[in-house]
């Protein structure tokens, strides 16, 4: 059995393929996060003792969590008040319920009527990547077209009410999005020039959209699978169906400096060459020891 193996570099010289510029936009962590991601790193340290240490479960909670804090405090916060509320007052709750920022939102939560997202962006000042994003989107809007991918529709709720707030024009795909109203959505970005941000959850993203009319990605946290968010951003990576002019595209990646969000990119790193030393020619020396393999 034979396969037959076409890439994008296969075709440079015969298509004019819009060049991809990619970016790392390292960001660190404000106060509050190292607190809280410090306070949660001490809880989650108690549950790898003798009885939890090989529970995978636990260890994908914890990343998640860690993932979470990296984006907005107030996300985890939502998470854990959840756990509280249905008695799960286990013993890595502590340092995490004696942050001042944890009551500070107790109250907040129990005082305002506001909704989640509202919440969170009356604190943005909290979240480090939420602040670089919106400060892009302030700079191009009205010059670039922009696609903002998240792993989450919670995050993308919170970035979708401050697009609001900031009245820049938007749609959204994600996958709550019938698949008949898809087309009409996609459609909208392509065809009109004032829709500035186009938001998408990351999976959705790479269900073979062309979204060529962008002119920026933005990559707003990663996927353990580099493949994911290649296939994400490469929506805007294609031929115009009009045959219009191509344009470059920069892609900007979203990381949270010395945390779980660096080990993921670290993984991605590790993927991407394995997967280009295997296609590309499998005979040749090693690319890793055993020892990096582990």
């Amino acid at each position: 059995m034979h396969f037959m193996r076409r890439t994008k570099a296969d075709l440079v010289d015969k298509i004019a393929i819009p060049a991809r510029n990619e970016y790392i936009v390292r960001c660190n962590l404000t106060k509050t996060q190292l607190d809280v991601y410090t306070a949660y790193l001490t809880d989650a340290l108690k549950l790898f003792d003798g009885r939890h240490h090989d529970s995978l479960p636990v260890a994908y909670m914890v990343v998640q969590n860690l993932r979470k804090i990296c984006n907005h405090p107030f996300i985890f916060f939502e998470h854990h008040l959840k756990l509280l509320t249905i008695g799960e007052r286990t013993h890595y709750h502590k340092e995490v319920s004696h942050c001042d920022v944890f009551k500070h939102y107790k109250w907040i939560k129990e005082s305002s009527v506001k909704t989640f997202k509202e919440k969170c962006l009356d604190h943005i000042e909290l979240s480090t990547k939420l602040k670089v994003l919106f400060r892009f989107l302030q700079q191009w809007n009205g010059k670039e077209r922009v696609l903002v991918f998240s792993q989450t529709t919670t995050m993308l709720d919170v970035i979708e009410e401050k697009c609001k707030q900031d009245a820049f024009k938007y749609v959204r795909l994600d996958g709550q999005v019938k698949d008949t109203d898809r087309p009409a959505v996609i459609r909208t970005f392509t065809e009109s020039d004032d829709v500035f941000v186009f938001l998408m959850t990351t999976k959705v993203g790479g269900l073979g959209l062309n979204l060529a009319a962008a002119t920026k990605v933005v990559v707003f946290d990663p996927d353990w699978n580099p493949m994911v968010d290649q296939q994400a951003t490469d929506r805007a990576l294609r031929l115009k169906a009009d045959g219009g002019e191509m344009h470059e595209v920069m892609i900007y990646r979203l990381l949270v400096d010395d945390t779980v969000e660096e080990k993921v990119y670290h993984r991605q790193v590790f993927k991407k060459a394995l997967a280009t030393k295997i296609l590309s020619n499998p005979r040749n020396d090693k690319l890793f020891d055993q020892e990096t393999m582990k």
